[in-house]
């Protein structure tokens, strides 16, 4: 199908109205999900999907509607519904079009790894027995891991296509690959009573290509996660320092990330407004969203509006220089887009999101960074992030980990909370790794807290 040509049609079709213009944004995708459990095939999907959605603006009004019909009468419709939905909205001097126009450099734009060109070629076959196998090499990996809960695989292909009555006409498609696990490891424990206690752990990896999945790694990292943590204990409630490992991190900076949405900071819902050009942490952190980062799954030639992706330094040597804008956001703080309009679908309208967003990597190694820490807690797991308030930052987070006794670890801890602010632990991150590990979108070095509030008996 020429999703191109439906698109330039469709335009034209809703400019012969003087005073309108109008965008469109195609989408297509097919995807292969896999659920494995105690090696037999709990779920294969292959779920698929296309559509248009489109936006007209008029008179400072915006309407939008979607289809997932490319038939000359549902795009008939299609038109007819946004233009129905512009007269029945309400006029804002910030709805326009975004101000972007053909660009020779969005089409030619193709990172190498952007799409793999070999994943078509696996079958469905060889997918199932690699994670097989990672089930296979979780339990082996020590006697006390028992089973894994779930492993599971999936694969997508996208293709995007945005046009609009600027003369705009950008395409890219794209894959990603992503596994998981859950390893089970069981002991008993004799208090009194023999009883069995129970830990989970887990990992997962989002890549582009089949090829960089590592799989034993996950399974090894979800089964030695799980083990680390038998026997835990709770500690006394006291102030210590915290090591966050780079997946827990990395949970931390997606709150953060929310806050840094200049969507959030225009609402006054983000604890990081007003702090523009001020400091807001310690000066060994750098946060940094790069939508043109080689080989990240976020990375595209544009946003989900057209707008280049760009590298947005946020905070530079503690200094917070900028936040993220679409392009509407951008209009109201007039200054540029920074290329992060974010669609879920093209059944959705574009708005503020992260592309990859990441802590950028110290010069510590984090064998070095442990071995230097008197005493503290290492977070393996965190719970709650999502009950953080996004207004002023605070937290209260259960967590589990690994307790630090003058610079080894020294037993697991479990059932005891952190809690704090955003901006007080950004100011108190006194060391940063040099492992730098994303997940998805999301990347983090290990880094180091000094001083947090850690609630136990």
């Amino acid at each position: 199908m020429d999703y191109a040509k439906i698109g330039k049609e469709t335009i034209e079709r809703v400019c012969r109205s003087k005073g309108e213009e109008a965008e469109v944004y195609i989408e297509t995708f097919q995807a292969i999900d896999v659920d494995i459990s105690q090696q037999k095939l709990e779920n294969f999907n292959t779920p698929h999907k296309s559509g248009i959605g489109l936006r007209i603006f008029s008179q400072k009004r915006m309407g939008f509607a979607y289809t997932t019909g490319f038939d000359r009468e549902s795009i008939e419709r299609l038109i007819q519904q946004a233009k129905n939905n512009v007269l029945n909205g309400s006029p804002d001097e910030y709805n326009s079009l975004p101000q972007v126009t053909r660009q020779k450099k969005l089409n030619k734009f193709l990172h190498e790894d952007l799409y793999d060109q070999e994943l078509t070629k696996i079958s469905v076959g060889i997918k199932i027995d690699k994670i097989r196998e990672m089930e296979k090499k979780a339990i082996a990996y020590d006697k006390r891991v028992k089973r894994v809960l779930r492993t599971t695989y999936s694969d997508s292909q996208h293709e995007i296509f945005i046009l609009n009555s600027k003369g705009l006409e950008a395409s890219y498609r794209s894959t990603l690959c992503y596994c998981a696990l859950i390893a089970v490891a069981e002991a008993k424990m004799f208090l009194g009573e023999v009883r069995k206690e129970i830990q989970l752990g887990s990992d997962f990896a989002i890549k582009r290509r089949f090829a960089d999945l590592r799989f034993d790694q996950l399974a090894e990292n979800a089964a030695r996660r799980a083990v680390s943590l038998l026997g835990a204990k709770r500690v006394k409630t006291q102030r210590a320092t915290i090591v966050f490992e780079p997946l827990v991190a990395s949970s931390v900076l997606n709150f953060m990330a929310r806050g840094l949405g200049a969507d959030s900071v225009q609402k006054k819902k983000s604890p990081f407004g007003r702090k523009k050009g001020k400091k807001i942490a310690n000066k060994i952190v750098n946060i940094i969203d790069d939508g043109t980062l080689k080989g990240g799954v976020a990375t595209s030639p544009f946003d989900d509006e057209g707008v280049p992706k760009r590298r947005t330094v946020l905070v530079k040597d503690g200094i917070l220089s900028t936040f993220l804008y679409d392009s509407y956001t951008a209009r109201k703080d007039k200054v540029a887009s920074t290329g992060n309009a974010i669609r879920s679908s093209f059944k959705a309208l574009p708005s503020v999101g992260i592309t990859n967003f990441f802590l950028e990597k110290g010069g510590t190694r984090r064998e070095e960074l442990i071995a230097s820490t008197d005493k503290g807690l290492y977070v393996m797991e965190i719970m709650g992030m999502h009950t953080a308030d996004p207004v002023s930052g605070d937290f209260s987070l259960g967590v589990n980990g690994l307790w630090i006794e003058r610079g080894e670890f020294s037993f697991p801890v479990h059932g005891v909370t952190i809690a704090g602010n955003v901006l007080d632990l950004l100011n108190s991150i006194d060391a940063i790794g040099d492992d730098l590990e994303f997940y998805g979108s999301l990347g983090s070095p290990t880094i180091r807290i000094s001083n947090l509030l850690i609630s136990g008996d």
